[in-house]
């Protein structure tokens, strides 16, 4: 006779395992959320269409243990304490690759707070092209192969100058009548 669904339990180690109510699903797996790192219990029992127990599983013990979240990039040694974009607006940085990184997540923000360009790159370069004059802030975030946001991020500032190195455009020629 086959399981038409299953029920069990998840308690702290240690805790009464009769005070724990059953949780039902129709899958042969289940996901749960402990509130916290520790020592876990599970049991499981097979149920058929008529509510019967067809089976028990013994109780099984686990360790969970928190996946840490990844660090931030750091700056190359060769980045300076503060950017400073070119005449044009342009400017062109690199970080260090983290370990386990699936990718990172480069904010640009104005000095007002507002998100000015965000970026989900691949890379440990980037760039920025014609920025307005004014004061930035440069934020960078490991993701990891969970998609799982690192909750720490490296910050630098950057300045783009109000002047402007393009040239003003020609006149070829000019007739005066």
């Amino acid at each position: 006779v086959a399981a038409d669904s299953y029920r069990y339990k998840v308690l702290v180690k240690g805790a009464d395992i009769a005070a724990v109510e059953w949780q039902k699903t129709d899958k042969n797996y289940f996901v749960v959320d402990v509130p916290s790192d520790g020592s876990f219990a599970a049991l499981v029992e097979a149920i058929d269409e008529q509510g019967r127990v067809l089976s028990q599983s013994d109780v099984r013990y686990f360790d969970v243990k928190k996946f840490l979240l990844l660090p931030p990039p750091q700056w190359t040694e060769s980045t300076p304490k503060t950017f400073q974009a070119d005449a044009k607006g342009n400017l062109a940085f690199a970080w260090e690759e983290v370990s386990g990184a699936d990718h990172y997540i480069m904010t640009l923000q104005d000095d007002t707070g507002k998100i000015v360009d965000e970026r989900k790159l691949a890379s440990t370069t980037t760039s920025l092209k014609s920025l307005k004059p004014g004061q930035y802030q440069i934020h960078l975030k490991s993701v990891d192969g969970q998609k799982r946001i690192g909750d720490k991020e490296n910050s630098k500032a950057l300045i783009v100058p109000a002047t402007s190195d393009i040239n003003a455009p020609k006149f070829k020629s000019m007739k005066v009548q």
